[in-house]
């Protein structure tokens, strides 16, 4: 805590003087008489005082503990007069992390406060990949005159920060929204879609036999329903150093909302009992377990598997994913990295596509993820559907609509978004502004 004297009242001093002395030598009543009007101000300035020990408790509330990346937070800072004073002039100003953008709001603010009265600070900032703690805020008391200040931090309670990780846990409804997942056969089994009756069975379980039908006949009779099968699943995430695009500085780049939707989506995919494998374009993968193989053209390959086994060794290429987002230096917004460890190989990566696509199952469905600004993957895109792959491709939209180059950007990626579409394969236009889940279900709504 600091307290200072501001001597800004120096001037009224020397005026009152001035005007004190040339009224008594010249004998003008009136002048001596305006000499008490600067002498007044010097007077107020020099009783004014700040009380000693100042009762002030602050509180912070954010909207999200655990936010997404591109998600904006909300921030409450809850300043409260416990003095028995009024607090005539209060400046506080909030410890915003350094990596945050305040993008509405401010988190400074002007305050006059009765005695156990209380005023509210609101902002928001826009979650970016890592861990952020919010220090104490810091409070200014001036007297009425401005001629004394007390500078301190206050520790504020309620939350301090919050996590914004790609591995983050997210509510996906994977099976209603993607066309991968559990699939109907046309085998009789376990499932929800009617297939056939049949005479019952010794064996057959109580919740199957059609007992309305044995109510009206007496004729005990078995549901069948259509099966449902697990699908095998591959998901290809594009992190690149051409994918460092942020739309606005402060905001995630391209890189970590493709690995945070990636992430998002498999884990939930292995959740639910599927194969799933993952592929990565833009990794260093030395150093990795077998678990990770590494593959021409700067492909990293986790083959499909189901259960604790595949999570851990998605999770180990997350890490890998992790490493990428933590760089320092990153393009500001509407740019790309100068050089790139990924570049196309010299056949337009048709070499590393078929190599890739000929690694899948038959009948493997596909989920790209990249922000589609360059053609790199569109025609990966095109190749899959050629050999009968169901795709679906999420992109994170990174362009910034109000620079002209930018604006040539969008437009470019809107028809890269259409072209996809025109292959059969779902193209979902995400908003990291919005809730992944609303994207999808808007893309499969459109279908």
């Amino acid at each position: 805590m600091t307290v200072e004297r501001i001597y800004r009242w120096e001037i009224g001093l020397i005026a009152a003087a001035f005007l004190g002395a040339t009224g008594i030598v010249f004998g003008l009543p009136a002048v001596i008489l305006a000499a008490s009007i600067p002498l007044a101000y010097v007077t107020v300035a020099s009783v004014n005082r700040l009380p000693d020990t100042p009762e002030i408790v602050v509180e912070r509330e954010l909207s999200s503990s655990v936010p997404r990346p591109g998600e904006r937070v909300d921030v409450t800072l809850t300043v409260r007069n416990e003095h028995s004073i009024v607090l005539t002039d209060l400046r506080v100003v909030d410890a915003v992390p350094d990596e945050l953008t305040v993008v509405e709001g401010s988190p400074r603010a002007a305050l006059s406060l009765r005695p156990d009265a209380e005023a509210e600070i609101e902002y928001t900032v826009v979650a970016m990949q890592g861990d952020h703690a919010f220090g104490d805020p810091y409070v200014r008391l001036r007297t009425v005159s401005g001629g004394r200040r007390r500078t301190m931090r206050i520790p504020a309670g309620g939350t301090t920060g919050f996590s914004c990780l790609i591995t983050a846990s997210l509510p996906l409804t994977i099976g209603n929204t993607f066309r991968t997942g559990e699939h109907t056969t046309a085998t009789a089994g376990q499932g929800l879609e009617f297939h056939t009756l049949r005479e019952y069975r010794s064996g057959d379980a109580i919740n199957r036999i059609d007992w309305r039908r044995y109510a009206k006949t007496g004729d005990l009779t078995t549901v069948e329903f259509n099966e449902q099968r697990t699908t095998t699943v591959m998901v290809v995430l594009d992190v690149r150093d051409e994918m460092r695009i942020a739309s606005h500085a402060g905001h995630p780049d391209g890189v970590e909302l493709a690995a945070y939707a990636g992430y998002a989506i498999s884990n939930e995919l292995i959740t639910a009992g599927h194969e799933v494998g993952i592929a990565g374009v833009g990794v260093d993968t030395q150093g990795v377990s077998a678990g990770v193989q590494r593959l021409r053209g700067g492909w990293a390959w986790v083959a499909p598997g189901t259960g604790s086994d595949a999570a851990a060794r998605v999770d180990e290429l997350y890490g890998l994913f992790r490493e990428r987002v933590f760089r320092s230096g990153e393009p500001g917004p509407g740019d790309t990295a100068a050089t790139s460890s990924t570049a196309a190989t010299a056949d337009g990566g048709a070499a590393v596509a078929k190599r890739f696509i000929q690694r899948l199952s038959s009948g493997t469905s596909v989920i790209v993820i990249s922000t589609a600004t360059d053609d790199h993957l569109v025609d990966l895109v095109r190749r899959l559907r050629m050999a009968s792959h169901d795709v679906t491709f999420v992109s994170p939209d990174v362009t910034h609509r109000t620079r002209p180059g930018a604006r040539l950007q969008a437009l470019e990626r809107s028809v890269r978004l259409r072209q996809i579409r025109t292959t059969g394969a779902t193209a979902v236009d995400w908003d990291p502004a919005e809730p992944l889940q609303n994207a999808l279900e808007n893309a499969i709504t459109r279908l």
